[in-house]
């Protein structure tokens, strides 16, 4: 009995260190704190027919201030969000409009 509840504990430990890149807390943190940027610069090409250079220009009609975590980068008539951050390895997430969607990969 002692050993199927220090096999479980353990299980349930290393069930957490292996999260998909992008599910963790930090993960999920950095995606919300992305959802008004998303929409600032959508509502910025809706007024404006293009994505801005940087995120500054989105300040302050469509942002209160810049995010510190997200990098943005304008690739042609779209644009990359993208956060990087530490867990049990390194992960980095990415975000395009086209694609709609995270596209987060883990590396040690």
């Amino acid at each position: 009995m002692k050993n199927a509840h220090w096999l479980l504990a353990c299980a349930l430990l290393l069930t957490g260190c292996f999260l998909p890149a992008g599910a963790g807390p930090t993960g999920i943190l950095r995606k919300e704190e992305a959802k008004p940027v998303i929409a600032a610069l959508e509502n910025y090409y809706k007024a404006q027919q293009s994505y801005p250079t940087d995120l500054k220009a989105l300040v302050p009609d469509y942002l209160e201030n810049t995010p510190k975590h997200i990098s943005y980068s304008r690739e042609g008539a779209s644009y990359n969000l993208i956060f990087e951050y530490a867990s049990s390895y390194m992960n980095m997430c990415t975000y395009t409009p086209l694609a709609g969607k995270w596209n987060c990969i883990g590396y040690y």
